[in-house]
């Protein structure tokens, strides 16, 4: 009842908060570093006129505007998150907003924000998302169209309030986004351009790894997952059977089972792929951590005061997780595999240019997979844009990634990036976002449009230059700072690890106070020893091999305030080092030191090394490392069950190859005992009977085989034993009459001591082939066989004896190859 009241009473409370309301926000009491002048604004939006549910929305002018007049100056970009269900402000944190929420759970500065050269409007939408308030379930939006036209009704709201009239039209508008926002933005803008006055002056769209076209996408993304060798052939047959039926559903108009059958094929790949993210093949684990600590931090009353969004609002950050399915993602569940965006791009392509891009490691969205819908659209140039060949995208003397640009349509593809491109490369990003805006421009100042595009389009070419060579901080205090002359490339060392290095130390005067380059060889330094000063270590784990970058480093991360006689180092003295990374070897954890994740991460990566070893047929060497291996595997959990067997199923191979038939049945047994998933099942029992059938127990191959063929009637490797295991004990079984046939005629024994086995004989055997009936009785000739004239038992010729099968060397490739998937 208690409850009951206090929801009635929010519910009274928001009601009378439904009106547009826009309100000035001091940067300083965000934070410190963003500019004292900096124009913010937050508040809520109505969705239509009447209702009490509203849009918050969070904008910042851009960085060099210090009052209303001036952010007319200025290009200002929408953002959206997608989901559906995701708030924007994930994208606004997470790599595009002027501040970062980093792994601390402390905001810092973000030197490749957006909003150092846009204005930035985040907005949460639909209603029902983020700091965005649905008033009833019923008036969530469960199509694009009413999506649109809530957006867009708070859109004009949100110029008529905050008195944005002159912004509306004078600064150009480019509506960008990630994933589901692939389906919202064509929606909105399609709407806007139909208007016959659009609320604001739209310029161009950017979208990012989008959900546009759902049949396209999802047709590759198994082949996506298979190239890249994240599952095995049998795995991608599992994973293709839940696609086929997804696709069958969305023919069918079956939408409501589309996000339930995408919901199991991610869950089956990440299990299959060992707990990779899926958004980031790079990464393991998913995002839910580190987007649970920004949920609470933006759900805090301290974050709602300083916006002054209401307390009753509870936020979330995302309600499309398969455990946390919000009211909005449920509103939008049947629309998720429907292809109902395309057709409004192609309208809008026909009127101002759209960028789309796509993360390299994104297997959700895949490149593949955009490219195919991509090409499927039409427009004036498209037969010219696929026929044009992709340019690299050069930054800082490194290739970031792969773009072409045809008339108004634009593809690009940023390397090393997932998902969320703005989380994982924000400066590549950046880079790739200034330079189609920068096309965009110098078009318009050929048109002579507008004078202040000009100085727009300089001051970035200022920003970027700055961006390239200015100092950042690596400790909060100021006391290391470095600035990277050239990039890197690859990971980053960390304690314990042992770095070639070449340096040069001077003082504030120039005067050379250390120096390897006189040496003959690199410097070798080791992490975390403090062999030179601390400032070193901490400056080393922030570069990439082949980085070269300067430092500024004060007396407390140097000498200090004894200085160094030796080196003729004052006390107090500030120092500036020249610093390239050369090479490093990383250090390895003790076993003893790793957490069970860390040691289920080493067990695979020794286990990848096992089955290179076995594909190269040493198979001792591959045997030595799978054990090795095991000993890692502490996780007592489905996914460290899982990766202990496939190592017990690889040594069971492994022993095989090596004639160590006891062993390998052993493994087999053990791997059996955890029963883990039916495709393992089916190998241990299979790889089981392998070994049995060495060791001459035949008949519990047979009981092995046919349990595994009820698992899998179609697999040709069991079906093969199942056959030759039924052949070789009907062979045993005869030889085993002949010898008592013979005992017999000789009379060695009285017949009456010795009682002939009774055979049970079964029924015809059913049509096809003898591996066909798992239950099928071995066959036993019960006829006795005619007599020669000398009353000895005739034997067959050998002509008409059914030959039996030898080890079929396909077979064997079968095994190879088998126990490369496995692992």
């Amino acid at each position: 009842m208690y409850l009951q009241i206090i929801g009635i009473l929010n519910l009274l409370t928001l009601s009378n908060q439904f009106e547009p309301v826009c309100n000035k926000i001091l940067s300083k009491q965000i934070h410190d570093s963003l500019p004292v002048n900096q124009y913010i604004l937050s508040g809520q939006l109505p969705v239509k006129e009447g209702s009490h549910s509203y849009l918050a929305f969070i904008f910042y002018g851009s960085q060099y505007a210090s009052n209303l007049q001036q952010l007319n100056n200025y290009n200002t970009v929408l953002w959206f998150n997608g989901g559906p269900g995701t708030s924007s402000q994930l994208g606004n944190y997470f790599g595009l907003g002027p501040l970062n929420y980093n792994e601390k759970e402390k905001l810092e500065k973000n030197q490749y924000s957006w909003n150092t050269r846009f204005n930035m409007l985040f907005v949460d939408q639909p209603i029902g998302v983020g700091y965005s308030y649905a008033y009833t379930k019923d008036e969530i939006p469960n199509n694009l169209d009413e999506i649109a036209q809530q957006f867009n009704y708070a859109l004009a709201s949100f110029i008529e309030k905050c008195q944005l009239q002159e912004l509306s039209k004078e600064s150009k508008w480019f509506f960008a986004g990630e994933s589901y926002a692939g389906k919202y933005i064509p929606a909105i803008v399609y709407d806007l351009l139909k208007q016959q006055e659009p609320i604001v002056n739209v310029q161009g769209v950017i979208l990012g790894n989008p959900w546009t076209e759902p049949t396209a996408i999802i047709s590759e993304m198994s082949s996506y997952a298979f190239n890249l060798g994240l599952i095995d052939l049998q795995e991608r047959q599992k994973l293709d059977k839940i696609l086929l039926k997804t696709i069958h559903n969305i023919k069918n108009e079956e939408f409501s089972k589309v996000s339930d059958n995408l919901q199991t094929y991610f869950t089956e790949l990440t299990r299959m792929s060992g707990g990779m993210n899926y958004q980031n093949i790079r990464k393991f684990g998913s995002y839910a951590k580190q987007n649970q600590k920004l949920e609470s931090y933006l759900n805090s009353e301290t974050v709602k005061n300083l916006f002054k969004f209401p307390l009753a609002v509870t936020f979330t950050l995302t309600q499309n997780e398969q455990e946390k399915q919000g009211d909005v993602y449920l509103a939008l569940k049947d629309n998720i595999g429907q292809s109902d965006a395309i057709q409004k791009l192609e309208f809008i392509v026909s009127k101002f240019p759209v960028l789309i891009y796509n993360g390299q490691n994104d297997a959700l969205c895949t490149n593949s997979g955009t490219q195919k819908w991509i090409n499927r659209i039409h427009y004036k140039e498209r037969s010219e844009f696929l026929n044009q060949n992709f340019d690299t995208i050069q930054f800082n003397n490194r290739t970031i990634g792969y773009k072409k640009m045809v008339g108004n349509l634009g593809f690009a593809i940023i390397n090393d990036a997932g998902h969320q491109v703005p989380r994982d490369k924000p400066q590549e990003l950046f880079t790739i976002i200034n330079g189609f805006i920068d096309k965009l421009i110098e078009k318009s100042i050929s048109r002579k449009i507008h004078i202040f595009e000009l100085k727009t389009l300089l001051l970035h070419k200022s920003l970027i230059y700055k961006m390239e060579t200015e100092f950042t901080n690596l400790v909060e205090d100021g006391g290391v700072k470095k600035r990277i002359l050239q990039e890197g490339q690859g990971e980053m060392p960390i304690d314990g690890s042992r770095c070639k290095i070449l340096y040069k130390g001077t003082l504030e005067d120039g005067t050379v106070f250390d120096s390897s380059l006189d040496k003959e060889s690199p410097y070798k330094y080791r992490i975390g020893k403090e062999e030179l000063i601390k400032g070193f270590d901490i400056a080393l784990k922030s570069m990439k091999i082949g980085e070269k970058a300067e430092l500024k480093i004060t007396p407390s991360y140097g000498y200090g305030d004894e200085g160094d006689s030796f080196k003729n180092v004052p006390k107090n003295a500030n120092l500036t080092y020249e610093i390239e990374l050369i090479n490093f070897k990383q250090a390895k954890k003790k076993k003893w030191e790793m957490t069970p994740e860390e040691k289920h991460q080493e067990a695979i990566n020794k286990r990848t090394k096992g089955t290179a070893a076995f594909k190269q047929q040493n198979y001792k060497e591959a045997e030595k490392i799978y054990k090795n291996a095991l000993s890692y595997c502490t996780l007592t959990t489905d996914e460290g069950n899982e990766l202990k067997a496939s190592l017990q199923l690889n040594l069971s191979i492994c022993c095989y190859q090596l004639e160590e038939y006891k062993e390998s049945l052993d493994y087999a047994k053990k791997a059996l005992e955890l029963k883990t998933n039916q495709q393992q099942k089916l190998k241990g029992l299979y790889r089981k009977a392998l070994a049995n059938i060495k060791l001459a127990e035949l008949e519990e191959a047979l009981a092995d085989l046919r349990e595994a063929f009820k698992m899998d009637s179609t697999n040709s490797a069991v079906i093969e034993e199942l056959s030759r295991v039924k052949q070789l004990l009907k062979e045993a079984r005869m030889k085993e009459k002949e010898i008592y046939s013979k005992l017999f005629q000789q009379k060695l024994y009285d017949e009456s001591e010795i009682e002939p086995k009774k055979i049970e004989i079964k029924e015809a055997k059913s049509e096809g082939s003898s591996c066909c009936d798992p239950n099928e009785k071995i066959e036993e000739e019960t006829q006795p066989k005619p007599e020669n004239k000398d009353g000895q038992i005739q034997e067959e010729k050998p002509e008409e004896r059914e030959q039996p099968k030898g080890e079929n060397q396909e077979n064997n490739n079968k095994i190879v190859e088998e126990s490369a998937t496995s692992a």
